[in-house]
């Protein structure tokens, strides 16, 4: 039997914003924030399709 994704792609990317948002106030509270900052998120995704002949 095929394993089932541990989440669906909606629930993958509700993640994304909270810890976006945690960055953003902690680069915001430094001493000396910067000018600009640059995150990159990556989403890895993976499908396996098996067709049984009965």
């Amino acid at each position: 039997m095929p394993k089932l994704a541990e989440k669906n792609f909606s629930q993958a990317l509700a993640t994304i914003g909270p810890v976006a948002n945690a960055i953003i106030k902690k680069v915001q509270s430094l001493n000396e924030p910067a000018d600009e900052v640059e995150v990159k998120f990556g989403l890895k995704m993976s499908a396996k399709i098996v067709n049984e002949i009965a």
